[in-house]
């Protein structure tokens, strides 16, 4: 385990009185945030002492939660609240001692990068722990399905990142960022000048994108990618991000990595965009 997110005490104390928000309102967000994580395969952990910490003055979490006082607030807010809670392990010194990057959710809105709100923060810390923290090509790949919502890759995946020089190790920073802007920044070429959304694309990611220049070679960029029904498509990704350099600090060396990706939905995948093979120019 290299990261963990937990409900953090600081973030419950006192919370009806922390901010002018109604106190149901900031339930719904962070139960909205919970769900978000666990639903991607990832536990929420808490301290026991959680349950009493004043969340209301004179009011523990256990006594609103459990109904015991008059909370003001409704019956299904109550029920995601009490099972928010109940549902989330108990931390302890094993889980805190793996972990080299430590995330919070709760009531109270955060002040740090750490301390996450929305999906969005979510998504952000599992992408840090991509960059930060070694892993395992499996391990590295697993996480993609968090971090990069919005892309879909090839059967070629995870095996095709062995061909990065060295490993993909040496290059978890660039992937991610790479990656990362693919997810973001590309909106779907629907018609027009390609060449010039790819420009464009090359500024918004600061990482250059064009064409492959050579018509004789689709094969070698049409990859396999799994439909809903278990069946391949075959696809061209033809558009490639160039990845020339790794995350050693003062490697001057220029690497031949590419990203090659569809520029175009595809019907059966919806809005996924599909990225065929990243590591070796190809």
């Amino acid at each position: 385990m290299t990261r963990l997110v937990h409900h953090e005490i600081s973030r419950y104390l006192e919370a009806s009185v922390s901010r002018g928000d109604e106190l149901e309102d900031l339930i719904d967000k962070v139960f909205c945030l919970f769900q978000c994580i666990i639903k991607s395969g990832e536990p929420v952990y808490k301290e026991e002492a959680l349950y009493e910490v004043e969340i209301c003055p004179g009011v523990t979490l256990c006594d609103l939660i459990y109904g015991s006082t008059d909370s003001g607030l409704s019956r299904d807010c109550l029920y995601a609240f009490r099972s928010m809670i109940d549902q989330s392990p108990i931390i302890n010194t094993e889980d805190l001692g793996k972990a080299t990057l430590i995330g919070t959710i709760g009531v109270i809105p955060g002040e740090s990068e750490f301390d996450l709100d929305l999906e969005g923060d979510w998504i952000s810390f599992v992408r840090r722990d991509l960059v930060q923290n070694h892993k395992s090509l499996e391990n590295f790949y697993a996480d993609f399905s968090i971090a990069f919502p919005r892309l879909k890759f090839s059967n070629k995946f995870p095996q095709c990142m062995d061909t990065f020089a060295g490993g993909h190790s040496g290059y978890a920073g660039v992937i991610t960022r790479s990656l990362s802007s693919l997810n973001d920044d590309w909106t779907g070429f629907v018609a027009g000048d390609l060449p010039a959304t790819l420009r464009e694309f090359s500024t918004s990611s600061r990482c250059p994108t064009s064409l492959e220049g050579n018509g004789d070679r689709k094969d070698a960029l049409t990859f396999p990618f799994s439909t809903i029904s278990e069946r391949s498509e075959f696809i061209l990704c033809e558009p490639h991000m160039k990845l020339e350099s790794s995350d050693a600090v003062g490697d001057t060396e220029y690497y031949y990595h590419r990203i090659y990706f569809s520029p175009r939905f595809h019907n059966g995948f919806g809005e996924k965009i599909l990225v065929g093979h990243a590591g070796k120019h190809l």
